[in-house]
């Protein structure tokens, strides 16, 4: 699966708001909102595209998904696969 530069500048900001975690989760709300106030991110993302950049980052395991037991939601944290891909990512 080869990525647009759109989907990579998108994952990048995805995966540098779950690295500023350290260690912690976030539900896909939380990163949308992080991905819009990146100001390397133009034109500014729609939730379809956020959605979108969340399955990539789920199916390259650059991410780890748990199901939140009472909300209801994914929670989102970044793999070791994610670490070193953001690291590579311009």
């Amino acid at each position: 699966m080869n990525l647009t530069q759109r989907e990579i500048s998108l994952c990048k900001a995805a995966l540098d708001y779950l690295h500023s975690l350290d260690g912690g989760q976030a539900i896909e709300l939380e990163i949308h909102a992080a991905i819009l106030r990146d100001p390397a991110v133009h034109p500014k993302p729609s939730a379809t595209e956020v959605e979108t950049v969340i399955k990539i980052c789920d199916v390259k395991k650059w991410t780890i998904g748990v199901p939140s037991k009472f909300a209801g939601k994914m929670k989102w944290s970044i793999s070791d696969a994610g670490e070193a891909a953001r690291l590579e990512m311009v």
